[in-house]
C-alpha cells in the first residue's frame, strides 16, 4: 500500500518525538525516581528494560486484587504515585473527574482503528494495548453448544455450569460484570439478566486462577474471565480448553496514567516511560511474559507481533458512560448475588 507524503512526514515526527523522549532525557530527569502502581503481569519486565535503558528508577507498588481505584481515590491530591498501568478506560475516566490525573499526554499518531475509538481527546491516559472485557474459557470437548451470546447463559441447557470472578474480590471481574450488564440492557436495566444468571446456579470464585482451577477440576464447564487472561491460559497452560467469544463482545484497553501536579523532572521521566510502554520495543517485551495480562493487541500499527488474540467484532461500550458507576454495580453485585444463597 502506498503511503502519501503527510501519512509518512507524520510518522517520521512521531518516531523522531519518541525517540526524543526515552533517549535523550534531561540530566535532571535520568536522576529521577518514579512509583508505579501495577498488577499488570509484563509490568515488572517493562520496568526492568526501562531502567536499563534510561537509568530513570521505578518503584514497582504491586497492590492487592482488589481497590486499586479506591485506593488511588483516597490518596487523592497527595498521591504516592507517579503512574498508574491498568486495564479499564472507564476507571481512568472516573480518577480524571476527580482531578487525579495529569492532562496533554501525547498520543502515539498510529493506534489502531479499535484504539483510536476509545482514546481520550484531552490526554488524560494513554493506551497501550486492548483485549476484550469478557470471554468464555471451555473444555474442547464439551458436551454442549458455545453460548452464541452472553444472556444464553441462563438458558437450561447452562445451568450450574458458570462461573465467574467476585469483583468485591477481584479487579480484572469488574470489566467482566460490566459486560453482562451491557448485554442485559445496561444499567441497571441488566440486572434483570444477571440476577437470572445467578438462579441459574452461577459459581462465583475470589480471583482468576481459582475460576480457572475450578474449570480444570470439572467443578464448572464455562469460565468468564477477561480476555487476556483467558487467550493466555487457553493458548499456553492448558490446550484442552478453548476460548469463546459470545456476542456481544466489547473491547477492554489497558491504559496508563499520570499523577496530576508532577514537576517537571519527573513529568519528563513519566512521559519517556509512558513512550516507552507504547514503543514497539516495549510492546514486544510486554507480549513475551506470557503472563495473565500479555495476550493483548497492541494500540500502535508499528508493534508487529505474533496476532493470536485478533478482535472480533465488538460492541461500542462507551466509558464515559460506565465511569463512576463501577462502585455502584461491585456493591450491588455483592448484595444481590453474592448476598443471597441459591
Amino acid at each position: 500500500m502506498t503511503m502519501g507524503r503527510s501519512m509518512f512526514h507524520a510518522r517520521i515526527v512521531a518516531c523522531a518525538m519518541l525517540a526524543g523522549a526515552v533517549f535523550a532525557l534531561p540530566a535532571h530527569a535520568s536522576g529521577t525516581t518514579l512509583t508505579l502502581y501495577s498488577r499488570l503481569s509484563y509490568a515488572p519486565a517493562v520496568v526492568a528494560a526501562f531502567t536499563h535503558r534510561t537509568g530513570i528508577r521505578i518503584r514497582l507498588r504491586r497492590p492487592p486484587p482488589a481497590g486499586l481505584m479506591a485506593r488511588m481515590i483516597a490518596e487523592g491530591h497527595r498521591p504516592r504515585w507517579s503512574l498508574a498501568w491498568f486495564y479499564g478506560a472507564a476507571s481512568a475516566i472516573t480518577l480524571d473527574r476527580r482531578g487525579l490525573l495529569a492532562h496533554g499526554i501525547p498520543m502515539p499518531v498510529d493506534l489502531t482503528p479499535e484504539a483510536r475509538r476509545v482514546a481520550p481527546a484531552d490526554g488524560a491516559f494513554v493506551l497501550t494495548g486492548l483485549t476484550l472485557a469478557a470471554v468464555l474459557v471451555a473444555p474442547r470437548a464439551a458436551p454442549f453448544a458455545p453460548p452464541a451470546n452472553w444472556t444464553d447463559l441462563a438458558k437450561p441447557a447452562y445451568r450450574g455450569l458458570v462461573g465467574i470472578n467476585d469483583p468485591v474480590t477481584s479487579d480484572q471481574s469488574v470489566a467482566a460484570v460490566i459486560s453482562l450488564l451491557h448485554a442485559g440492557g445496561g444499567w441497571p436495566g441488566g440486572k434483570g439478566f444477571v440476577v437470572r444468571l445467578h438462579r441459574a446456579g452461577l459459581h462465583i470464585y475470589t480471583d482468576t486462577a481459582t475460576t480457572l482451577a475450578a474449570l480444570r477440576s470439572g467443578a464448572i464447564q464455562l469460565a468468564i474471565v477477561r480476555g487476556s487472561a483467558g487467550y493466555h491460559y487457553a493458548d499456553h497452560i492448558d490446550r484442552s480448553l478453548r476460548v469463546i467469544v459470545p456476542q456481544p463482545a466489547t473491547l477492554l484497553p489497558a491504559v496508563i496514567a499520570m499523577a496530576h501536579g508532577l514537576d517537571g523532572a519527573r513529568r519528563s521521566a513519566a512521559l519517556s516511560f509512558i513512550a516507552f510502554a507504547e514503543s514497539p520495543a516495549g510492546q514486544r517485551i510486554a507480549r513475551a511474559r506470557k503472563g495473565d495480562d500479555a495476550a493483548f493487541q497492541p494500540a500502535v500499527k508499528d508493534a508487529a507481533v505474533p496476532d493470536y488474540t485478533a478482535m472480533p467484532a465488538t460492541d461500542e461500550l462507551d466509558p464515559q458512560h460506565w465511569a463512576g458507576r463501577q462502585a455502584a454495580i461491585v456493591a450491588w453485585f455483592s448484595t444481590a448475588i453474592v448476598g443471597p444463597s441459591l
